[in-house]
Order: C-alpha cells, then sequence, then structure tokens
C-alpha cells in the first residue's frame, strides 16, 4: 500500500497512458503518481483534493474505481463500478464501458466523421455517442450522489448538436431494438443510425470510400479466419476513407497465431497493420488490432 498518496485510482490493464492524459486533461494539470500492476489491474497511486476526485468521478470514461484514504485504509469515493451506466432497459454490453472509451480515446474519434460499428451489441456505439455528445459517464446514477447535485450542475454540459454520423449494425432485430432502447435512454439515439443486416450485405447500405473508422468486436475459438471474419476485411477495405482506420478487438486462445493470420490475409487488400494492444475486459485478456486503408 502506498500510504503517501491519499487516491487511489483503478482501471484494467491495457492503454493506461490514455488514464494518465485522460487525467491529465480533466485536472488541467501534470500530475505525481506511482502506479503499480496487480492482478490485470493498474492501481494509481495518486495525491488529490476532493474536488479533484470529484471532478473525475464525474469526468472520467476510463476510471473504474476511486479511493481515498481513510485512517490507514482506502475507501471507496461516493460511487462504486463507475464503468455501470445505468442507462440499460437491460444490460446486453459484453465490453466494460470503460474498456470501450480507451479504444474511442486512442482512436481520436471526433465531429465530422462516420463510424461503423460491424456486428456491434451497444458496447461501441452507445459510448461513442455519450463520449461526443460530452454527457458526464455518472449521469444517470446521479440519485445516488444527490448530496452534490450542485457539483454535477458545474461539470454537466450536455452538446446538443453533435455533427457526426454512428452506425450500429446487427443482424438481430430483437437485439438491434433493445440497443436502440437502450440508446434512448442514453440521450444519443439521435446521432445513432441502427441497421438490421447480415454482414456480407453491409457494403451495399454504404457508399465507398464513406467511413472514417470501423469498430467491430469478435469473440473466437479457432484463430483461423471463417466467412465473417473475412468479410469484416472486405467491408473495411471497400469502405473506408483512404487513412481510414478499423478497430477490431478480439477475444481468443492463441493471438499469436490469429494475428499472424490477419496480417498474411489482408495482403489481398489496400489495408496494413498499423499496431496492437492487449486490454483487459473484466479480467479477460483481450487484444485490439489497428489496421489502415492506405
Amino acid at each position: 500500500m502506498n500510504n503517501n498518496y491519499n487516491t487511489l485510482l483503478i482501471t484494467e490493464k491495457g492503454l493506461e497512458d490514455i488514464t494518465i492524459k485522460e487525467i491529465e486533461k480533466i485536472l488541467n494539470r501534470s500530475i505525481d503518481y506511482n502506479i503499480i500492476e496487480k492482478k490485470n489491474k493498474i492501481l494509481i497511486y495518486i495525491n488529490l483534493n476532493f474536488e479533484e476526485r470529484l471532478n473525475l468521478l464525474f469526468n472520467s470514461r476510463t476510471i473504474d474505481n476511486i479511493l481515498y484514504m481513510k485512517g490507514d485504509k482506502y475507501k471507496y469515493f461516493l460511487l462504486k463500478n463507475l464503468y455501470e451506466r445505468g442507462y440499460q432497459l437491460k444490460k446486453i454490453e459484453k465490453l466494460k464501458s470503460t474498456l470501450v472509451n480507451k479504444i474511442i480515446y486512442y482512436s481520436n474519434m471526433k465531429e465530422n466523421e462516420e463510424i461503423l460499428n460491424i456486428m456491434d451489441d451497444g458496447s461501441f456505439s452507445i459510448e461513442q455517442g455519450i463520449y461526443i455528445k460530452k454527457i458526464s459517464p455518472i449521469f444517470w446514477r446521479r440519485k445516488e450522489i444527490s448530496k452534490y447535485m450542485d457539483y454535477f450542475e458545474k461539470y454537466m454540459n450536455i452538446k446538443k448538436k453533435v455533427n457526426i454520423k454512428i452506425y450500429c449494425v446487427n443482424k438481430d432485430k430483437n437485439k438491434l431494438l433493445l440497443i436502440e432502447r437502450n440508446s434512448e435512454n442514453a440521450l444519443v439515439n439521435d446521432i445513432i443510425f441502427f441497421r438490421r443486416l447480415d454482414i456480407e450485405w453491409i457494403d451495399l447500405k454504404f457508399r465507398d470510400g464513406s467511413i472514417d473508422k470501423i469498430f467491430t468486436f469478435r469473440i473466437k475459438k479457432n484463430p483461423e479466419l471463417n466467412m465473417k471474419d473475412k468479410y469484416i476485411f472486405y467491408h473495411s477495405d471497400k469502405l473506408l476513407k483512404d487513412k481510414g482506420k478499423l478497430y477490431l478487438l478480439l477475444y481468443s486462445y492463441d493471438y499469436k497465431k490469429i494475428l499472424e493470420n490477419i496480417v498474411n490475409y489482408i495482403k489481398k487488400y489496400s489495408l496494413i497493420y498499423v499496431d496492437s494492444f492487449y486490454l483487459y475486459n473484466y479480467n479477460k485478456k483481450l487484444l485490439l488490432i489497428v489496421l489502415e486503408k492506405i
């Protein structure tokens, strides 16, 4: 335990540099901290005053928990599990919101873009909307901390008009309907466009070279590429703008082999390998692969 620090911030392992940059941006200052990895979690020890903790509570999209030193022990600061949003009528998302936001930050998503989320369960589409409209991540849990509503108003500034198109594609009618209802509760249904499509038909519903970024999550027990995998690269090659990027998040058992297979397969397209990172989602190891259209 780092008793020299009065605050402990916790996030899961992977792209933790994104979290550090986010903290400094929110606090509007450089920070002195000690970072420790423990059981696939990143523990960030730092000194913060009450209002700085509150600022992070209302605005951080990548921190799972904030704790503060009380006596000789760390206690949760007002809320636990900040990745729990509270807008869902029914939770169907497989990905933790804080993980998704690390990827969103890394992608440098911004206004005036067209974003395509393939086989999405709402994990990407809704969080992208919340991010781009600058909605506080704890907006739907504000009743739990009603005592601090004055602070809430200070940090609340939802952008009502945003120039962006976020496409959520899923072939399951019932799941798509639930995602749409969740997006209404999340206040982002005005910028998300829902498409019920099988993956092989996606390119028929979008213009060639019209998409800035594609996001998708795949669970693969076999490292060999199947037809759904191949369609992702086909559509990315056809639909992405020049320098547009595909963010492919994978859960598998043989990441080395699957990455090798992907790098070899995309040689037939105008796609190049950019980078890859390991990240953790509810303590499960995932691989994020980034490809670019050239």
